[in-house]
Parts: C-alpha cells; structure tokens; sequence
C-alpha cells in the first residue's frame, strides 16, 4: 500500500490567514443549538478503525488515533440530533459521549457510522445497544455504514432506519 496524505494543501498558518481558527477538544456551541462534541476520549467500545488510516510521524507511517473526530450535535425542540461525519471514534463510543456531555434525550443519528468493516457478531452488538439504549431514536445512515449494518439495523429499528444520501433534507 503506497500511503499518502489527503488532508488540506494548507499550513495552519495559511488557514489562519483566511479563517478564525478556535481549536478546541471541549464541547462547544458553534451557532445558536448547534454543538460539536468535542474530543471523545472515552472509548469502551471498538472505534471505526481501518487500517487504511495513517498519520504521518516523524519516521514515517502510524495508525490513525482519531483524536481529532468530532460530530455535531443539534439541540431542536424534541431532543438532540447527532450528525455525524464518519464516526471514527466509534459509534456507541460517540453515543455515550454525547449522552454525558448533553444530557437529552436523542431523537436521531444522521451520517455515517464507520460500520461497513464490521463483523456480523459486533453488528448484532450495536443493534442491541441501540435497540436497548436508544430505541425511540431515528437513523438516517449513509456511506461508511455498509449495506450489511443498514440491513442488520433495520432488523431491529424497522422503519426508523433509513438512507441518508446525498441532498437529503431532514426537518426536526
């Protein structure tokens, strides 16, 4: 495997010459309702690990630690939304995070959740933490979760599993 990086073509000084820049591992309000989690640092359960994710160190190539994973979080009149990127830190892992850190009660989960890699026994795992912990919840899946996850969640949330593809409106 020839790695590469993929990140911004810009230095941190480049970026601050055309952004304000306000790094933060806190949880922290963006806009009026809407958050992002903030680091996720307590991580019980298996993360969206691959091995095609490196950083680069100084003597080469290392497997990415995720620390810079983040989701965001909207606090609307029902209860929270979790919109999620790509969920490296690990689903459940970002679920309890937010559980603690927001305290509400969540409606949905929208984006991707990194389980297209995952083994059957560790699918049927999340159907049932989410059957038991978050059942009135709604999810709106999209591309890292593979058909195999969205097939298995859908078996244990029927219709309150659906695709979230591209150009998507959701309203809450």
């Amino acid at each position: 495997m020839l790695a590469r990086a993929i990140g911004l073509p810009l230095s941190q000084e480049e970026l601050e010459a055309g952004a304000e820049l306000r790094l933060s591992a806190e949880s922290t309000e963006i806009a009026s309702g809407v958050w992002i989690t903030g680091g996720i640092t307590s991580r019980p359960e298996p993360e969206g690990r691959s091995d095609r994710h490196l950083v680069r160190e100084r003597d080469g190539w290392a497997p990415d630690p995720y620390r810079d994973d983040l989701s965001l979080v909207l606090h609307t009149a029902q209860g929270l939304v979790l919109l999620c990127g790509c969920c490296h830190a690990g689903l459940l892992n970002t679920l309890l995070h937010v559980r603690r850190t927001f305290g509400d009660e969540l409606i949905a989960v929208a984006g991707g959740t990194h389980l297209a890699d995952t083994d059957e026994a560790y699918l049927e795992h999340v159907a049932t933490v989410l059957h038991r912990e978050y059942r009135s919840s709604r999810l709106y899946l999209s591309h890292c979760t593979g058909e195999k996850a969205r097939f298995v969640l859908a078996g244990a949330f029927g219709k309150g599993v659906r695709s979230c593809l591209v150009g998507t409106v959701l309203s809450f």
